[in-house]
């Protein structure tokens, strides 16, 4: 049985969330780069315009 096979199985028994958790365990899996970006200042004097807004 070769891993994507593997992967594939546990994805249909599990779900995506499970076929990811076996990925970061066998070291298959990028770690995630998200890092919350640094808000400084006050915006005084900016302007927003929101286009497609529900």
């Amino acid at each position: 049985m070769s891993r994507r096979n593997f992967l594939g199985m546990v994805g249909m028994v599990g779900g995506a969330a499970a076929a990811y958790q076996m990925m970061n365990t066998m070291g298959l899996a990028a770690s995630s780069t998200y890092t919350k970006p640094q808000l400084t200042g006050g915006g005084k004097g900016k302007s927003v315009l929101i286009l497609g807004g529900a």
